[in-house]
């Protein structure tokens, strides 16, 4: 009963992306999303996405490190069915959910701070994904 109960739960998402009325036929479906830290977005279908939090260990442009360090964002996606906790960043910009049944959500490169400077503690930053439901 269990495994019928988790398929009736994500139907509605797989439905969706056939239904979604911006999509051009066998196109997927696609919605943007700017969220802060410790925002929670609804995604439809009883779905959402939680920003966790960030880390920002990027080198300052004025310094000279040994490791570039990186960005990343913590997420979590809760389904009726699941809850998948994920990072996105620029050396991993994607995530493919089982929970949505293959939908993948992706980190907008365009939208990603720049690195603060020397001796300056990153901002609470904003992080902008998009969901791909396919």
């Amino acid at each position: 009963m269990k495994p019928l109960r988790a398929l009736l739960a994500i139907l509605p998402f797989v439905l969706g992306a056939c239904a979604s009325p911006g999509a051009p036929a066998g196109q997927p479906a696609q919605s943007s999303y700017t969220l802060a830290p410790g925002q929670r977005i609804d995604l439809g279908g009883q779905a959402t996405i939680a920003y966790d939090s960030f880390s920002d260990s990027r080198c300052p442009e004025s310094m000279k490190c040994m490791w570039a360090g990186e960005l990343t964002y913590r997420l979590t996606l809760h389904t009726p069915a699941a809850t998948e906790q994920f990072s996105l960043g620029p050396s991993k910009p994607g995530y493919v959910s089982q929970a949505l049944g293959g939908a993948r959500i992706a980190l907008d490169p365009a939208k990603l701070p720049p690195v603060p400077p020397a001796g300056v503690a990153p901002a609470n930053y904003p992080v902008t994904v998009s969901v791909t439901r396919p």
